[in-house]
């Protein structure tokens, strides 16, 4: 039953993003306001009007392709996101770093399968910002999909020690310790994620299970 819980469903909670370090991260755009308030499809027109009066915008392509995974548009948020990475090379802006944009790419690849790619857009992000909890958040993820529940845990668990407040690093590492049979630990780490996130999508599954192992 844990198993089919990974691979089912639109991507997870977003990405967060670094604080405004220049003029371009000062400037408010209204697709970012809308993508921030889960308005995703009004979020898309609004990023594409701005894109289309200013194509080498940055920001708003960035925040393009992390709308469009959150609309399961994966193929197109890949596109999206290695168009925001080739912008980046041509300069020096501050948000969004080179990292973000790997994980939304990593994020981009694993919805499509494509677990080689994803590994290898994680692998350029640590080494741009070694400390990201996003990073390890997401090889956990992309472990469990090739089934390594031991490497899985050791990347969540990496993720949860750089910022122990995201609900979802609890939440895979539940998944894992439970693939790995160790029911203490999974209920250990579900127990966190309904208490940072008692309205998620998966609460209500968590919930159930947590009840079956009483």
């Amino acid at each position: 039953m844990l198993r089919r819980w990974i691979l089912g469903g639109a991507a997870i909670a977003s990405l967060a993003v670094g604080a405004a370090g220049n003029a371009l991260a000062q400037t408010k755009i209204r697709g970012v306001e809308l993508y921030s308030a889960g308005e995703y499809r009004q979020a898309e027109q609004e990023l594409r009007k701005t894109l289309e009066a200013e194509p080498q915008n940055l920001r708003a392509r960035y925040y393009l392709g992390l709308t469009l995974l959150e609309l399961e548009r994966n193929a197109e948020a890949e596109e999206e996101l290695r168009g925001a990475r080739a912008l980046l090379a041509e300069r020096e802006e501050a948000e969004p770093r080179r990292d973000e944009i790997d994980v939304g790419l990593a994020r981009a690849c694993m919805e499509q399968k494509q677990y080689d790619e994803a590994r290898a857009a994680l692998d350029q992000a640590q080494q741009a910002k070694p400390d990201n909890p996003e990073v390890f958040l997401y090889r956990g993820r992309l472990e469990l999909h090739r089934e390594n529940h031991a490497a899985a845990v050791k990347a969540l668990e990496r993720a949860i020690e750089l910022n122990p407040k995201k609900a979802y690093s609890h939440y895979y590492a539940g998944i894992a310790y439970g693939n790995l049979k160790r029911p203490d630990k999974m209920a250990e780490h579900f127990q966190y994620f309904l208490r940072l996130a008692p309205n998620a999508p998966e609460a209500s599954k968590v919930r159930s299970y947590l009840k079956s192992l009483r």
